[in-house]
């Protein structure tokens, strides 16, 4: 197992999926022995370690903003994993937009994302490679999904690149994209994501900020 760790400045909030939710995405991603998995802020790292466990991915990369959460991460790999799947288990501790991610194929991305980030996201897989891309709650804002799992409330989104080929036009076609429901308007996302952090347990200020920013990132996008 190869493990990097450094402390940054900026740590985003933790995403975690419990057991199923994690066989869904992993399901939903049809991950093949010519796969190389990367987890964008993997906390703990379950993800990643069920990756190793139940799929012939050749490798199982985690990288994780948040110094503590990396560190009980790879006490984790050592407890859980043999030692054949720690050979297939990379753990970094780093800004993943600046790490290189050259060799991934398959991508999840649990976090929320800025206008930004999803500038990032193009300039990051804008390299001819055929990649898949994992979201979850919201497909990546500006594209339509390819595949679409639900696992009681949470939904999985998976994107490909070239992004160029799958770009809607105009937010209300995303928000159809993103609800699956023909018709829908992007205001129907800002409540659907509002009831959903609601549901959540986040507070009526978390809420709010958290649709500003999906504000944000669509009048980016669009």
């Amino acid at each position: 197992m190869d493990i990097i760790g450094r402390r940054p400045d900026d740590i985003g909030p933790a995403t975690a999926l419990n057991p199923q939710e994690r066989n869904t995405l992993i399901e939903l991603a049809k991950i093949t022995k010519n796969d190389t998995f990367y987890d964008f802020g993997s906390g703990h790292g379950y993800l990643v370690f069920d990756v190793v466990r139940k799929t012939r991915a050749k490798k199982a990369v985690g990288i994780e903003m948040d110094f503590a959460r990396f560190s009980r991460s790879v006490n984790e790999a050592r407890r859980k994993l043999t030692r054949k799947q720690l050979d297939r288990t990379e753990l970094y501790c780093a800004d993943y937009f600046s790490y290189d991610v050259s060799d991934a194929t398959v991508i999840y991305e649990g976090h929320e994302r800025t206008a930004h980030e999803v500038a990032e996201f193009e300039r990051l897989l804008d390299n001819g490679k055929k990649v898949r891309v994992v979201t979850v709650d919201l497909p990546l804002v500006g594209y339509r999904p390819v595949r679409i799992a639900n696992h009681e409330s949470t939904r999985f989104f998976v994107m490909r690149t070239p992004f160029s080929r799958y770009r809607v036009g105009n937010p209300d076609t995303w928000a159809s994209y993103a609800l699956g429901k023909e018709g829908a308007k992007i205001r129907d996302v800002f409540e659907y994501y509002d009831a959903l952090l609601n549901k959540r347990g986040f507070t009526r200020r978390e809420r709010q900020n958290a649709v500003r920013k999906l504000k944000s990132v669509v009048r980016s996008c669009f």
